[in-house]
């Protein structure tokens, strides 16, 4: 922006505008100015996540958040936990901690609000929000799970961030998954995958309150080719 005076989004934007902003305005007046044109004019104007690089939220453990001995799981497993552990690709890095959003979301939403900023996009981690009967591909809800996105969803509204959700950045659960026949059925290869998403999406629908705007496959160019064309995101194909 090389100016203060920005012209008013067209009129079909107004309704939802969501932009991220790569780096902090060093100007305090000229944030104040991007905030009052766009969030000021019924456009949203926020910040965005995903869940699998922020979330952490792995595993309980017998100490407090991430210290002491491991004693359970807070989600189930999904392709990016089995890409990440290739140590040949990876070494040992994972994202079971990561920001450790789980544990500290409250927080950055106060930082959201301080922004001024009235959206906020995040993901919802399709393995933490069901569990999956990896036999008969049977979706039901983890109310656990349910209630993290709740807390989440309750606590926007009350600073008045609008909450915008993704249904789908990557995070495909392993039990959805043949990984002994990847190019058949390896996850978004397989012909049920359809019907797997829309359970999932249903299940999201139902259980969720507070949600007005959706999303649903962030950047599907990448998931093609970076996770099917090639070997540089899951499932790695």
């Amino acid at each position: 922006v090389s100016c203060c005076r920005l012209r008013p989004p067209p009129v079909a934007m107004r309704h939802l505008l969501v932009v991220g902003l790569a780096a902090a305005v060093s100007d305090g007046e000229m944030e104040r100015v991007i905030v009052d044109t766009f969030a000021g004019r019924g456009a949203l104007l926020g910040s965005a996540t995903a869940a699998y690089q922020v979330e952490g939220g792995r595993y309980t453990t017998s100490g407090p958040e991430n210290t002491g001995k491991i004693t359970g799981t807070l989600r189930e497993n999904h392709i990016w936990d089995d890409f990440s552990r290739n140590v040949t690709l990876h070494g040992s890095n994972t994202a079971d901690v990561a920001v450790d959003f789980y544990h500290h979301w409250e927080q950055d939403v106060d930082l959201i609000h301080s922004l001024n900023f009235n959206a906020f996009r995040f993901s919802i981690s399709w393995s933490r929000f069901v569990h999956i009967d990896p036999s008969t591909k049977a979706q039901t809800i983890n109310p656990a799970g349910v209630a993290f996105y709740q807390g989440l969803v309750d606590a926007l509204h009350a600073r008045g961030i609008e909450p915008v959700v993704t249904l789908y950045h990557w995070d495909l659960p392993s039990a959805l998954v043949d990984y002994q026949n990847l190019t058949a059925h390896g996850g978004l290869n397989d012909p049920e995958f359809v019907g797997y998403f829309v359970a999932y999406a249903e299940l999201v629908f139902g259980n969720l309150r507070g949600v007005r705007y959706y999303t649903t496959f962030n950047e599907p160019q990448s998931i093609c080719c970076g996770g099917y064309g090639g070997t540089g995101a899951a499932p790695g194909l």
